[in-house]
């Protein structure tokens, strides 16, 4: 439809001439291709006019739909466009002309188009080491397409190779590295479609004839504390030449900071320093220190921990623990802002340290990955009287010592509390240890009178084992606890616990029976003693875990102090037997992993958890 002129007043004495170029609201947002579009032509001052030429991108434009009010002189006139395509895009005019007077006007037609990319020319490009070379990218479009570079389908981020120009978007090198290779792509997007345009780029390494550049430093790792000054080193030697660069990157990103590097240069040696005021925990990660020269380049990384600032503290999460007689009970204690390197930690009660000597008490040490901090738990199992009281957390590091509290308070009524109290100050002891002990002495000996007819009776009876139910366990809870990391579960369900469900075991998983809510090193605990068999799984995974360690620990401790042969050790995978505990390298154990024993495994593992020699041959 024709835009209908709008006159305007004739500014009186003036031959200017004033037009005006006006295409359909919303067009200038852009076009879709097969549309029609009318630019109209209006005269606004010193008209009319004696004819108005159209050119498009600076072109007369002919055999083109002219729309006039087809008068000799002319107030108007307006050009068609029918079925748009993207030919059609680019700026158009209107040049009105009256005697030697004339007056031009512009409008930009954008029509709407996935991106193109304008063919860089290359999709194979083949450097040697220490070239340099730029590709720049550009791409047409509507709306404006947004160009990136990607290596290998990720983004390439370094800002120092990415760079943007008049025509487009510039990849660039300097010095081409070994690293430098790989496919890059340009690729462009818009709101309508995408493009893309591969370049391969391989880099050719030359051979030497003289010793190539190398670069050392005096330390791997660096811990230092809050708001210290540091200055990380590295020094290059065989600098042969006079064209060499060299950089310092933090976690893969380039520095650029003059004022915190700095360099020394002595015969064909060099001296490079970063230094870095105040530190903060941002600053933590790895360093590299890196040269490049006509002749090769090399570098080394240097890892910065940065610890917060402060004195060791040991806190109690629990300083009250209540426990039953005859249960276990666990006191722990956390260590913050430790100098790993030197710790000595000990529990005492009333300054002595007389139950380290007794098989009930142990020690577990794990450090939290998530911020450093070490716990330290004491496990104390058949709780007595005796054990009852306050324990100290003593650490003591190379930054000062300190300590925490934490009591063991019995579970039960508060008469029976305030009795044991009693008797336990300025009373005698018998009120309390003469019935103390003959409870625990009727218990045991009807336990060791009941097991021991048990036992006979059991030997007797045909078959020695009740397939129909769970397994009889000599008084244990369970015939065998699994202990295994979980990430070898999937070889636990498959292989190992069919075998056990096939002979009506009772077994025991961490992920199934452990009690949710107990403390983790009372159900490790629990199921290490309520165990006839401890299986352990042994794999790279399991001797990573610090959990599994702890179970590991606590199974060769029983086996150390009952002489039971209790523990069972399988390997999966190709752990050596250097990362076994000193305990486990000297034992025979089986070995799934070994091709040649893999076939007997459930026969040798059969008679380790004593199965009868009925049920081995129907393995």
């Amino acid at each position: 439809m024709l835009l209908l002129a709008v006159l305007l007043n004739v500014i009186p004495g003036s031959d200017m001439i004033i037009c005006k170029l006006n295409a359909p609201s919303g067009a200038s947002n852009g076009v879709w291709p097969g549309s029609v579009m009318v630019l109209n032509c209006t005269i606004l001052q010193d008209g009319p006019v004696e004819y108005i030429t159209w050119k498009k991108d600076g072109d007369v434009l002919r055999n083109t739909s002219i729309v006039s009010p087809g008068q000799s002189l002319l107030m108007w006139e307006a050009l068609k466009l029918e079925d748009l395509s993207d030919k059609d895009d680019g700026q158009y005019s209107c040049v009105a002309v009256k005697g030697i007077h004339s007056q031009e006007d512009w409008y930009t037609l954008n029509i709407f188009a996935k991106p193109h990319i304008i063919p860089i020319g290359l999709t194979e490009l083949e450097l040697r080491y220490g070239d340099r070379f730029s590709v720049t990218c550009s791409a047409s479009g509507w709306p404006k397409p947004n160009i990136t570079w990607t290596k290998h389908g990720n983004k390439y981020m370094e800002s120092s190779h990415v760079l943007k120009s008049p025509y487009g978007l510039k990849l660039q090198f300097l010095f081409a590295r070994l690293t430098d290779k790989g496919l890059y792509a340009c690729h462009a997007n818009n709101t309508i479609g995408s493009d893309l345009w591969p370049v391969l780029v391989k880099v050719k390494p030359v051979q030497f004839h003289m010793r190539s550049v190398k670069v050392t430093t005096p330390y791997k790792r660096i811990t230092v504390y809050e708001n210290q000054n540091i200055s990380l080193e590295c020094r290059a030697s065989d600098i042969d030449n006079k064209h060499f660069a060299s950089f310092w990157k933090h976690d893969g990103k380039s520095l650029t900071d003059p004022e915190r590097k700095s360099k020394v240069e002595v015969a064909n040696h060099l001296v490079l320093w970063y230094k870095i005021v105040n530190v903060t925990l941002k600053d933590a990660g790895s360093y590299t220190c890196g040269v490049q020269t006509d002749m090769g380049e090399d570098n080394q990384v240097i890892g910065l921990n940065v610890k917060r600032r402060g004195p060791p503290r040991v806190s109690s999460k629990n300083p009250t623990i209540f426990s039953k007689l005859g249960s276990s009970a666990t006191l722990s204690c956390t260590l913050q802002y430790a100098d790993i390197a030197d710790v000595i930690m000990e529990w005492t009660q009333n300054h002595s340290q007389w139950f380290y000597t007794h098989s009930r008490y142990y020690n577990i040490e794990h450090k939290d990955p998530r911020n450093g901090n070490i716990i330290y738990s004491l496990v104390i199992r058949n709780v007595t009287v005796k054990d009852l009281g306050c324990y100290n957390c003593d650490v003591k590091t190379s930054l000062g010592s300190c300590s925490s509290t934490v009591c063991l308070q019995l579970k039960q009524t508060k008469k029976e509390i305030m009795t044991i109290y009693a008797s336990s100050s300025a009373g005698p002891l018998w009120k309390t240890t003469v019935p103390v002990f003959l409870v625990c002495l009727v218990v045991c000996v009807a336990g060791f009178i009941a097991g021991f007819y048990a036992r006979k009776n059991r030997i007797r009876r045909p078959g020695f084992q009740d397939n129909s139910g769970p397994r009889a366990t000599d008084g244990y809870q369970y015939d065998v606890f699994i202990t295994f990391s979980s990430k070898d579960f999937l070889w636990v369900k498959t292989e190992l616990i069919p075998l056990i469900e096939k002979h009506n075991l009772n077994y025991c998983i961490h992920n199934r029976d452990f009690q949710p809510g107990k403390n983790i090193v009372d159900n490790m605990a629990d199921s290490v003693y309520n165990s006839r068999r401890i299986l352990a799984v042994l794999s790279k995974n399991y001797m990573s875990s610090t959990f599994c360690r702890g179970e590991l620990d606590m199974a060769l401790c029983r086996n150390t102090l009952r002489n039971d042969s209790s523990l069972i050790a399988i390997r999966v995978d190709e752990i050596e037997k250097k990362r076994l505990p000193k305990a486990l390298q000297g034992n025979t154990f089986l070995d799934y992993y070994n091709d040649q024993e893999k076939n007997l495994w459930e026969i040798r593992l059969a008679k380790q958890l004593a199965l009868k020699e009925e049920e081995e041959n129907t393995l």
